[in-house]
């Protein structure tokens, strides 16, 4: 956690002296470097998950604010009509 928090601090800190000196922050995109770290491979695969991501967070922000936990065997048992009368 202390880790997590160091990096966003610097990071926060890079970011904020190179705007502060006005600079121009696609400049630090570098996508050369991206795929040399992660490979050709690997693109697809974090820029799928990314996808994912985002598709499952629209989808939670449309559903209904309750949560069924009923069991599935019980819904089944619920709509099945009995045989005894």
């Amino acid at each position: 956690m202390v880790a997590i928090v160091g990096m966003i601090i610097v990071t926060v800190a890079v970011l904020g002296g190179y705007l502060m000196e006005h600079g121009n922050l696609f400049v630090l995109f570098q996508p050369a470097e991206i795929l040399i770290i992660f490979g050709a491979g690997k693109l697809p695969e974090i820029g799928g998950a990314i996808g994912k991501g985002i598709k499952n967070f629209k989808k939670a922000s449309r559903e209904p604010e309750e949560i069924d936990v009923t069991p599935d065997a019980k819904k089944i048992d619920e709509k099945k009509p009995s045989a005894n009368p």
